[in-house]
């Protein structure tokens, strides 16, 4: 043999495999870890709605969304009234959360608070993934 270099893709072809196989178990892992993010943020949304009769409150809801190849988080609010009342620019706000308190922009300040909420259940579903 007169080649100057010789390739083994072995390795190559083990690490393909590897991630063909953590493919197949990556979108379960992912919405479990999700799910208890997405559980914790419902219950800071919950924490940051202005309560009045406890309505809206008890409408808002986080959902993990599962499909073929895609993973998200729902969320809402399902009244009449629940748009008007998070963009409510004259809305009192009491600073008793650590996300700036009952009043307006409860969802919104609740995901600003959080930015880097997904990192960790991404991560530890792709470390999940590969270790099968």
């Amino acid at each position: 043999d007169k080649s100057l270099f010789t390739f083994d893709d072995s390795q190559f072809r083990a690490l393909a495999a590897r991630f063909t196989a953590a493919e197949e178990h990556l979108l379960d892992n992912l919405k479990q870890e999700i799910q208890s993010k997405a559980e914790f943020l419902e219950q800071r949304v919950k924490a940051n709605v202005p309560v009045k009769t406890g309505n809206l409150q008890k409408h808002v809801q986080v959902k993990v969304i599962a499909e073929r190849n895609f993973v998200g988080v729902e969320m809402e609010a399902d009244t009449d009234y629940a748009v008007a009342v998070h963009e409510r620019p004259e809305g009192h706000q009491d600073n008793s959360t650590p996300e700036g308190g009952r009043g307006p922009k409860f969802f919104t300040r609740v995901m600003d608070h959080y930015p880097e909420i997904w990192t960790e259940p991404i991560e530890k579903a792709l470390k999940k993934s590969l270790e099968k």
